[in-house]
């Protein structure tokens, strides 16, 4: 089993807080500061974040997970539900490594699996691990 780098939660987190950002300007551009609405939707948009930040993303972490075995390969994710999606290797087409400039900061990648009917992407590996498991991959 392979699980990803911790660097990837950084970066998840990161990327919810650049997301969070323009709805907070917004709130305070169309709606008076200090006003009733105002302080609605920044408490609705605090608690959403917190959730995100603090257990979504976390858990969402904790529960991927990646297994390369002889004939197929299974990734393990979810956060409500535990998801399992196998792809049998004869079946793959296409293995391609997608690094993000946060990506790089971290040396991690996603490593892309395609295959008629589906693509599975597998986050947060070393360039390196991911370069090693493209190169177990039949195409």
């Amino acid at each position: 089993m392979i699980k990803p780098q911790p660097g990837i939660l950084t970066i998840w987190r990161l990327l919810l807080v650049f997301a969070a950002i323009p709805p907070s300007f917004l709130f305070s551009l169309f709606l008076r500061v200090g006003g009733l609405w105002w302080w609605v939707c920044a408490a609705l948009w605090t608690v959403a974040f917190l959730f995100f930040y603090l257990f979504y993303l976390p858990v969402r972490y904790r529960k991927l997970s990646f297994t390369l075995e002889k004939d197929r390969l299974t990734v393990t994710s979810g956060v409500f539900q535990t998801n399992t999606r196998v792809m049998p290797l004869a079946n793959v087409q296409y293995v391609g490594l997608v690094i993000s400039p946060f990506d790089a900061v971290w040396g991690l990648c996603t490593l892309l699996v395609t295959a008629p009917g589906g693509r599975l992407h597998l986050p947060g590996l070393r360039q390196q691990d991911a370069r090693n498991l493209a190169a177990l991959m039949p195409r």
